[in-house]
């Protein structure tokens, strides 16, 4: 991204969250490609650090998104083996999240993993801007959270070596 487009404002903000997404996602999804897991590290992490039993609302709030969307998350770790689901026998409409045993042996990496990413994208920060730039983006999620708007289900998948040959083709034939 061109500096004077940011300084001057004309580079949107959501370019910069959408670009800095797809950055942090594809560089953590390449470090851990021998994983057949290829994203919602992230969602593991959550349900191993909830201090109690967590649900599927539980984690829909968390990550502030529906509930559909997250129950095809849990579809997609659960059929990929690293979530189990066990109703909750006190009342049967809600499901607890378990870890299997695939997923506590996968997640130390995924925690390193996603730390590592982390600490490249803040490499070259002093302890003192990270704490503000956190700071800022709070400020900006809080500014951001009281727009109305639409819930979105976003989905980051890899790109095959065709697909990836294609787009390059119609990025260059769009800037002749």
């Amino acid at each position: 991204m061109d500096k004077e487009k940011w300084q001057s404002g004309t580079a949107p903000l959501g370019l910069y969250f959408s670009l800095l997404t797809k950055c942090f996602a594809g560089a953590t999804v390449k470090k851990m490609s021998h994983i057949d897991l290829d994203k919602y590290f992230r969602v593991l992490v959550a349900v191993e650090q909830s201090k109690e039993t967590i649900t599927q609302q539980k984690l829909s709030d968390y990550f502030k998104t529906s509930k559909v969307s997250m129950v095809r998350i849990i579809d997609y770790l659960t059929g990929k083996g690293y979530l189990q689901r066990r109703v909750n026998t006190k009342d049967r409409r809600e499901h607890f999240l378990i870890l299997t045993e695939k997923a506590k042996k996968e997640l130390p990496l995924i925690k390193q993993t996603l730390a590592d990413v982390e600490a490249s994208a803040l490499q070259n920060f002093t302890e003192e801007q990270k704490q503000q730039f956190f700071q800022y983006l709070e400020k900006i999620y809080i500014n951001m959270s009281e727009l109305p708007a639409e819930d979105l289900f976003v989905v980051y998948q890899k790109v095959g070596e065709s697909e990836q040959q294609s787009a390059n083709v119609s990025v260059g034939d769009a800037a002749e």
